[in-house]
């Protein structure tokens, strides 16, 4: 996703708070965070709400992309496909 919206010239992506908190770290994780004053004037009314994180895109989340897609074909290679 992170890819195509790069690509698209996204400028945030956007996830909804999870009832399950292990889906939360996961993407805390790599980098979604509670979105500034200005990264929330970019959104939707509909989507101006704390259950809202968001990741601002550039260069380098292409790059993160590209490098994540990378180890997960090698973790299935490694695995023979059954990750």
């Amino acid at each position: 996703a992170e890819r195509a919206a790069v690509l698209g010239g996204a400028q945030l992506l956007l996830v909804l708070e999870s009832e399950d908190p292990e889906r939360n770290d996961w993407f805390a994780e790599r980098g979604f965070v509670k979105p500034s004053a200005h990264d929330s004037e970019l959104l939707p009314a509909s989507l101006q709400t704390p259950k809202v994180s968001v990741k601002r895109l550039g260069e380098e989340s292409g790059e993160e992309a590209e490098a994540a897609i990378a180890a997960y074909a090698e973790e299935q290679r490694m695995w023979g496909g059954m990750v």
